[in-house]
């Protein structure tokens, strides 16, 4: 059975999370940690760790992850935005480390005008970074599929196997985001879809990659290359598309987080949908 959760606000500390997925009913929680919109954060002092490390073992979440901000480009071809980008993800990086987090989630980012094979190179090239950070702790490196929107790199599945190729599986590891699938042109929402793209992971990246998943119903059209996030079966995907993923014999073993908008005042509803179609009796 697949273990669901959020995408849970901080307020200004990492333990805000996890309180807040706990009240909602989260059995896993994913958390920025630090202003995702910003280069810099406030210092993680040790009274910040001792807050989070200890809601951790009140809840006994089994798994935490982290999602790298937005303003990281580690696939940038301009030498400034590349070493900004990849000093920010060490700093995410370290972040996690010292909080105990299990996985940090990154974009693989844009080309801006030097074309995707390049762009593969240069991420590859600052991954190998990133890793080195994390050595041997118990860490996951996840790369999340885009939608494709612009110069983004990894909406298809070729492009992410080219992304995470010789890297250890327990190392990196891909996160894949269901508005994302179809945006990118993934018909998740039609059950021969659903099955080829069940198919394609075998084929292109391997089961074994598939550590998360984001569960996102989206507004936008089939292909669309548009990421925009909507309520769980209110979207084009519909409940069916997500019943697939909770019921399928290979994804319903991968834990998933919703990171759906109105997060206030609609996680408990999305999150209770889920788990609705996850319990539900399939056949």
């Amino acid at each position: 059975m697949a273990l669901v959760g959020a995408h849970m606000p901080t307020q200004g500390r990492p333990e805000k999370a996890l309180h807040l997925g706990a009240q909602i009913g989260c059995e896993i929680v994913q958390l920025f940690v630090k202003n995702p919109r910003q280069w810099r954060g406030q210092s993680l002092d040790w009274q910040i760790v001792d807050y989070f490390l200890k809601a951790r073992s009140a809840y006994s979440f089994p798994l935490i992850v982290a999602h790298a901000g937005y303003l990281i480009n580690l696939a940038s071809p301009d030498p400034d935005v590349a070493r900004q980008s990849f000093c920010a993800a060490a700093d995410e990086v370290s972040r996690c480390l010292s909080l105990g987090i299990d996985a940090i989630v990154f974009h693989p980012g844009a080309h801006s005008g030097s074309g995707a094979t390049a762009a593969i190179a240069q991420f590859r090239r600052q991954l190998t970074k990133i890793v080195d950070i994390v050595q041997d702790h118990p860490m996951l490196v996840l790369i999340e599929n885009s939608a494709g929107q612009g110069t983004s790199i990894g909406h298809r599945l070729e492009e992410l196997a080219q992304i995470i190729e010789g890297f250890s599986e327990e190392r990196v590891g891909l996160c894949l985001d269901t508005a994302h699938l179809y945006a990118a042109g993934y018909d998740i929402s039609r059950a021969e879809g659903r099955n080829l793209l069940a198919n394609e992971i075998e084929r292109t990246v391997g089961w074994s990659r598939l550590r998360l998943l984001h569960f996102n119903d989206t507004l936008k059209g089939l292909g669309s290359r548009v990421d925009r996030h909507w309520h769980i079966g209110d979207g084009n995907i519909g409940g069916d598309g997500f019943s697939f993923f909770l019921h399928h014999p290979r994804f319903r073993l991968v834990p998933g987080v919703i990171e759906t908008p109105q997060a206030p005042f609609r996680h408990p509803v999305n999150l209770r949908r889920l788990k609705e179609l996850r319990d539900r009796s399939v056949g």
